[in-house]
């Protein structure tokens, strides 16, 4: 039990700081479940990814997320806040890696 809370921790600790080194990106630190919660309001009506589209939602944001930068999501609107996005962590600690450095490419180029 004591490892695997360590390693969810730190997959706490990677998410949050791999989410708020993304321009235009605000994630608290969760304090429970294996979920960040991140503020991408900042991102919406901007053109972003490889089509550079601009998105009204995190609905569409997710999608185009998923679909070009291949990076799963949440939208905010499932859980009655738009303008978010819900990341879980409950994943291999290189693939959280690798899933926020493919974020953090589609948002910034």
């Amino acid at each position: 039990v004591y490892e695997m809370r360590e390693a969810f921790d730190r997959r706490r600790q990677t998410i949050v700081a791999a989410l708020n080194d993304i321009e235009g990106v605000n994630c608290p630190t969760p304090t429970g479940a294996f979920y960040a919660f991140a503020d991408v309001s900042a991102l919406l009506n901007k053109p972003l990814g490889t089509s550079k589209t601009a998105y009204v939602s995190t609905s569409e944001l997710a999608a185009a997320l998923l679909d070009e930068g291949h990076v799963a999501a949440v939208p905010g609107e499932a859980f009655g806040a738009p303008g978010y996005l819900r990341f879980s962590y409950a994943l291999a600690d290189d693939d959280l890696v690798e899933g926020m450095k493919r974020m953090k490419q589609w948002v910034e180029d």
